[in-house]
């Protein structure tokens, strides 16, 4: 099927004390393969619900049946937790290594640090699990009102 590239990002709604996570996966041509907006319970800080959020990616790419892919997030503490070895000890190091263990299930990954201007469909997907159904995936599309961020969020190196 080729090689994948997936988006994560995740949003806090400290008002209701929930989250959101989404995850948009792309082919080499840049063509929406899914993406998924969904609503968790606040785990107890960002950086745990961007480490949720790379590892419903990583779920995502395998439920799917993806092999090849490189999952990129905006936050460079979870990317390099995520690519080095070694265990860091952290509130959230169950997340980082359950998202490793299950990563062992690709023939290939890479954990890719990219900046929020990069990564705005999977913030906007996030942010929609507010008012979403708690988990909603969608194959091939993304939902109407983030088409055109879609387009201009695009880039596959």
């Amino acid at each position: 099927m080729g090689r994948v590239k997936i988006n994560y990002d995740g949003a806090v709604f400290t008002d209701i004390g929930e989250a959101g996570i989404g995850v948009i996966i792309r082919n080499s041509q840049g063509a929406v393969m899914a993406s998924l907006s969904q609503r968790i319970p606040f785990p107890h800080s960002v950086e745990a619900v961007e480490a949720t959020a790379t590892r419903a990616a990583v779920q995502l790419a395998l439920d799917l049946g993806f092999q090849e892919v490189e999952v990129e997030g905006d936050s460079i503490n979870i990317v390099k937790a995520l690519s080095q070895a070694e265990t860091n000890y952290t509130l959230y190091d169950h997340i980082i290594n359950d998202t490793k263990f299950v990563s062992q299930l690709l023939v290939s990954v890479k954990f890719l640090h990219v900046y929020r201007d990069g990564n705005k469909v999977a913030h906007s997907l996030a942010q929609r699990a507010r008012c979403n159904q708690p988990f909603q995936v969608w194959m091939e599309s993304v939902p109407p009102d983030l088409v055109q961020i879609l387009y201009s969020d695009y880039s596959f190196q």
